[in-house]
């Protein structure tokens, strides 16, 4: 007999006022970004998409995506598709672009390393950001406190029960 938990936590708020939805997926960080592609795509959502990976080995359903409409920017660590470098070069132009565009809301999963990024260069931006994060989750209800994440009021909440999607904002990555 096998016993299954989940799902677990809180996941994204698609309820909100905006039309045009920026996605933003690193590395392994795509492969949940594709459900809220499918969900924002049930809603009428116009969607962005920024898809950072190391190679084009790690890209898939690319024509459906495209196909359905989505604006797909692909960057490769390798140059092997798209433009050669990482996820917040092509980013930042785009957010200096439309910092004030109140029609957006961010979306954004990833590594750690380009999720405080991506919260540094959400600083200019004027709307808001959702961060779903990838943490390691062993009781799945908050008790053990093993996927704690602070957070810059004080404190810290859990990615199992209090998340695993918060306001980017609001999360105090650690230097």
């Amino acid at each position: 007999i096998l016993d299954l938990l989940g799902p677990l936590g809180i996941g994204f708020y698609l309820e909100g006022s905006f039309s045009h939805a920026l996605v933003v997926a690193g590395g392994m960080g795509s492969a949940p970004i594709f459900f809220l592609i499918d969900k924002l795509l049930e809603l009428k959502k116009r969607i962005t998409f920024f898809w950072g990976v190391k190679n084009k080995n790690e890209i898939f359903a690319l024509k459906d995506l495209r196909n359905s409409g989505v604006d797909v920017r692909i960057i490769t660590e390798d140059g092997s598709m798209g433009r050669k470098g990482l996820i917040t070069d092509i980013l930042k132009p785009f957010l200096a672009e439309h910092r004030e565009d109140r029609s957006l809301e961010g979306f954004v999963c990833g590594p750690v390393k380009m999720l405080k990024q991506v919260q540094g260069m959400a600083e200019i931006t004027t709307f808001g950001w959702q961060v779903s994060l990838e943490e390691r989750m062993a009781c799945g209800v908050g008790v053990c406190m093993g996927c704690g994440v602070k957070m810059k009021e004080g404190g810290y909440k859990m990615v199992c029960s209090d998340g695993p999607v918060f306001n980017l904002r609001e999360i105090l990555f650690d230097d």
